[in-house]
Parts: C-alpha cells; sequence; structure tokens
C-alpha cells in the first residue's frame, strides 16, 4: 500500500500555548518499501506515524492510502484506525502483562471475530516466523526485551496490515538485540511488507530504502539509500 502526506500540518494546545508539531509534511512512501523517519527527539517523526494509524486527525493537509483519502480537515475526511488496515509496534512494546504469548498475539484476531482453528493456525504461522514458536505459553515478564518486541511485532502481523508503523522498535533494546531486531524488520520487508520506522539512530536508518530526515517539524532532506 502507498502512503502520502501532502502538506501535512498538525498542532497541538499544550499548557505554553499553541505547539506546531509537523509544519506542511510532503512525503510518499511506495508500495513495499523500508522507509525510515530519522530525526532527534520531539522534532515530529512519531507525530507521523500517529497521523498515518488515525490516532490524531492532522490540523491541515491531506493523508491518502493509494488513491484513497483517509484524512482530509478541508474534505471533512476521517477514517478511523480500525478501517485503515494497519498496525503499529511501539518502543514499549505494549503487551498485556496477564495474557502469556498466545493471547497476546491472539488479541487482534479475537477482537475481529475470528474462529479458533483460524487463530490457532494464525498465531503459530506468525511465532514460527518470529522464532517464537516455543514460547507461546510463556508470559510477558518471563521474556527478555528482545523476545518481546517479537512478541509485539507477531501480534501486528496477523492481520496482514496493509502497512507496518515501528516508532522506535529498538530503542529500549540493547545494541547486539537491537540488531537483531532490525534484521528480522528487514526479513519482514523481503516479504513484500510495507513498512514504516521511526527511529533517531542513523546505524538503524541505515536499513532503509529511503530516509526522510526531520526537524523541528519539518522534512529537511529526503534521501534514498538503494532502489
Amino acid at each position: 500500500m502507498r502512503l502520502s502526506f501532502s502538506g501535512v500540518s498538525k498542532s497541538f494546545h499544550s499548557g505554553r500555548g499553541q505547539v506546531m508539531a509537523l509544519r506542511d509534511v510532503d512525503l510518499a512512501v511506495g508500495e513495499g518499501e523500508l522507509f525510515v523517519l530519522l530525526g532527534p527527539s520531539g522534532c515530529g517523526k512519531s507525530t507521523v506515524l500517529n497521523l498515518a494509524a488515525g490516532l490524531v486527525k492532522p490540523t491541515s493537509g491531506e493523508i491518502r492510502f493509494g488513491d484513497r483519502v483517509v484524512a482530509s480537515r478541508d474534505r471533512k475526511v476521517f477514517v478511523p484506525p480500525p478501517e485503515r488496515n494497519v498496525a503499529m509496534v511501539f518502543q514499549s512494546y505494549a503487551l498485556y502483562p496477564h495474557l502469556d504469548v498466545f493471547e497476546n498475539i491472539a488479541f487482534p484476531l479475537r477482537v475481529a471475530g475470528s474462529k479458533k482453528p483460524e487463530i490457532d493456525q494464525v498465531v503459530t504461522d506468525a511465532a514460527r516466523t518470529l522464532g517464537i514458536g516455543d514460547l507461546l505459553r510463556v508470559r510477558p515478564a518471563e521474556l527478555s526485551g528482545g523476545q518481546r518486541q517479537r512478541v509485539a511485532i507477531a501480534r501486528a502481523l496477523v492481520n496482514n496490515p496493509s502497512i507496518l508503523l515501528a516508532d522506535e522498535p529498538t530503542g529500549a533494546l540493547d545494541t547486539a538485540t537491537g540488531n537483531d531486531i532490525m534484521a528480522l524488520i528487514a526479513r519482514l520487508h523481503e516479504q513484500g511488507n510495507t513498512i514504516v520506522l521511526v527511529t533517531h539512530e542513523h546505524d538503524i536508518a541505515m536499513h532503509a530504502h529511503r530516509v526522510i530526515h526531520i526537524r523541528d517539524g519539518k522534512v529537511e532532506k529526503d534521501e534514498r539509500l538503494r532502489a
């Protein structure tokens, strides 16, 4: 799925008044692309992901998935998150501590009303792909950081999202484990997944096809690293 922002701005109200998180951002993510948003903390890169996911609405501008407008204040269009077929992975994993690995991965399928045989098959396949097939009955507290992130990624993939959004997926991990997670994300991309990843680490960004450099809510540079 292609993702595009045209002149997108986003402001928030705070105790200090109005804060501009993004300013007239234009970007385009090609189908099947591994795309990285790079910049310092607070530059607006996570806001881009939240806008793409439908967690917040743009103040101005237009967001499209393919040819479909999913958010436009001028057109009075806003497609809610469940109808966008995107999935997000967070730095904090966001796993349910009272559920085992199987149930954490299965959660979106149960919400969608999937039948037990389908859930069993999809969860088992996802866990095998992510290298956690032997951990399905373990709870998150018993897992390493890298294992928890693999569970979070598996949960994000079970509904076959058109775009996978990853917000600092290696931020809470040590260097070696972070490299393992990035190698995993690269493999998922090779399978045809469109992935948009946020990071402030240049080494992580080097895995991408394209890197958008963001500072103070503005796109500074659009850098293509490989075809």
